[in-house]
């Protein structure tokens, strides 16, 4: 299946979800995906920033997996399935997974309580966080750190991190390269990743 594809089918299958589903806890946020517009822009910025990707790629907390869509080659953790939750956007995101054959490879946990959140010791040459924390200036200095640690642990040397935070609140981006994707799009290579650290360590 390509984009063109995928999206009215995404829409379409995200509508029906949420008539089967009126009280769902994340139903605000699951409804984003009946807008074909948005999800095409969505889709746009991600060919800009795997464009952007070399080696081995991890998209990390992929969503509804679009970045596997534009390559299936592509790595890509995501929460628990739908066993693991009664409610939730796991259950959206699993179901959409399943639907569009664009299954996760590795697990995600929670990374303000895990320091090891995502689900592997394979490591990377290129890492994407899109759409990720920080979503405002709430997020702990704790949660940032374990968010960089993490990605550090799993790029190789000379790897870089992709990244698109909702919010910059509490980012220090100076010295990130930004990209051009309509959004806060950094490219961040391992030794700027490690000062990243430094700087959320001493805090």
């Amino acid at each position: 299946m390509n984009v063109e594809q995928f999206v009215p089918a995404l829409a379409l299958f995200t509508k029906q979800y949420l008539q089967q589903n009126p009280n769902h806890p994340y139903g605000d946020n699951i409804s984003q995906y009946t807008d074909e517009r948005g999800v095409m822009y969505l889709c746009d910025a991600y060919n800009t920033i795997i464009a952007h990707a070399s080696g081995r790629v991890l998209d990390v907390g992929s969503g509804i997996g679009i970045a596997k869509l534009i390559d299936p080659y592509i790595h890509t953790a995501n929460l628990p399935s739908n066993k693991y939750f009664s409610q939730g956007p796991a259950n959206y995101f699993s179901e959409v997974e399943e639907l569009f054959n664009l299954e996760k490879d590795y697990i995600c946990r929670d990374c303000a309580r895990h320091r090891r959140w995502i689900e592997t010791d394979h490591t990377f040459d290129s890492i994407i966080l899109h759409r990720f924390l920080p979503w405002d200036n709430t997020v702990t200095n704790n949660t940032l750190f374990n968010i960089f640690t993490e990605i550090d642990r799993l790029l190789n040397l000379g790897g870089v991190l992709l990244y698109t935070p909702i919010s910059t609140d509490k980012l220090y981006t100076s010295n990130w390269l930004q990209l051009s994707t309509g959004m806060h799009t950094f490219k961040i290579t391992k030794r700027q990743l490690y000062d990243t650290i430094q700087t959320y360590k001493v805090l």
